[in-house]
């Protein structure tokens, strides 16, 4: 009889965390007036990896969620919701506020673009060898359109109502956000590792060659380019300046305005992320551990935090303060201004994404399928207003 009691009881969880597993995301209509915080890759399409706001460097679990799937690309933050692409053909949606499980979307494959979201609509690519372009309508689940394209790199841009996206065999493509028209196609005969930045009316392209593409966002035509030595694997685009590192550890700033490098540094390298900047610095991470800060107008190096550990992924700057994670688990919040320790944490899972923000909390997800919240404690209530 007890054996029984516990096979019904087993039976009866078993059910219970399935459903909750499977249910489909259907976005309330409410949710559109929702602020969409960090709704690219790399918080804006500039890729800035930057974001103001008043969190407070302190690295309290405020909340935290095991989504037993390590993410496949990027997470955003759209409309009130963490959106988090799992690597078992599922998108699964948390509100923000709580970490509540809001639901999931599934795709054909691997999602390694993340999804990103105009009003209703979510764009990504999936797949496994035959690749996707979707559009689906958030509110009712429908595929609105797909397009056949190659393998993409991790993240999206939306300018001017065109979907912007890197394939890795080479070519930048725009789409029409509302009926799918391909609207251009830039080929750079190079094998595109990183995801484009857009600063007024240029696309910034960074090639495996060490080639930096300038491309007109309004009809594809290459404006400039500039030719360095070695692979870039990111960008941020500011003002008229593409700021970059190389595999190798050298730090630039390029001015595509005049076709000219503004100023050169290094870090010691390999190096496989982007930067992150502000209006004043750029902070660049390397696989060897190091963290660095840079003045945006000359190039001085202002500060170098040793992590003595791997860092796969980019930093974020959140107010005043820089955050990082690596592959060893930890995740480290320094002061921007002077590179000072503020707050370290340490979880069983990789951080090779790199960590979000809405201004206020930091969001991170581990290669272990962790999902958390973190921030000042003090600040709980501060997530239901």
């Amino acid at each position: 009889m007890k054996n029984l009691f516990k096979l019904v009881l087993w039976a009866f969880m078993g059910v219970t965390v399935l459903s909750g597993c499977s249910r489909k995301f259907n976005m309330p209509a409410e949710s559109l007036t929702r602020e969409s915080n960090w709704k690219f890759h790399r918080a804006d399409i500039q890729s800035t990896g930057s974001l103001a706001g008043n969190f407070r460097g302190k690295l309290d679990v405020i909340w935290e969620q095991n989504t037993d799937t390590r993410p496949s690309g990027p997470i955003t933050i759209s409309k009130g919701y963490l959106i988090y692409p799992g690597s078992r053909k599922k998108i699964r949606f948390y509100d923000i506020a709580g970490g509540s499980y809001a639901g999931y979307v599934r795709t054909k494959g691997r999602c390694s673009t993340g999804m990103v979201v105009m009003d209703s609509l979510g764009y990504l690519v999936d797949g496994t060898r035959n690749f996707l372009l979707h559009c689906i309508n958030l509110l009712n689940r429908n595929t609105l359109w797909n397009r056949p394209v190659r393998d993409a790199a991790a993240g999206l841009l939306i300018v001017d109502n065109r979907l912007i996206l890197s394939l890795t065999d080479g070519s930048v493509q725009a789409f029409d956000l509302m009926t799918g028209d391909k609207k251009w196609s830039f080929e750079a005969k190079e094998r595109l590792l990183a995801p484009p930045s857009v600063a007024a009316e240029f696309i910034v392209q960074p090639g495996d060659q060490g080639t930096l593409f300038i491309i007109h966002t309004e009809n594809g035509q290459e404006a400039a380019r500039q030719k360095l030595d070695n692979p870039i694997l990111g960008t941020s685009a500011v003002g008229n300046f593409a700021y970059l590192v190389d595999m190798p550890g050298n730090v630039f700033a390029v001015n595509y305005a005049s076709d000219s490098i503004a100023w050169k540094s290094s870090i010691t390298g390999p190096v496989w992320s982007a930067p992150a900047v502000d209006e004043n610095r750029v902070y660049v991470s390397s696989n060897s551990g190091e963290v660095s800060a840079f003045t945006a107008l000359t190039g001085e190096k202002l500060w170098q935090y040793e992590a003595q550990e791997v860092i796969k992924s980019s930093p974020i700057v959140v107010g005043e303060f820089v955050v990082f994670g690596t592959m060893s688990g930890k995740l480290y919040s320094l002061k921007a201004l002077d590179g000072t320790l503020v707050s370290k944490r340490e979880f069983s899972g990789a951080h090779s994404q790199a960590p979000i923000s809405d201004g206020r909390f930091i969001y991170v997800a581990t290669d272990d399928g962790e999902l958390v919240c973190l921030g000042d404690a003090n600040e709980v209530a501060a997530l239901h207003q």
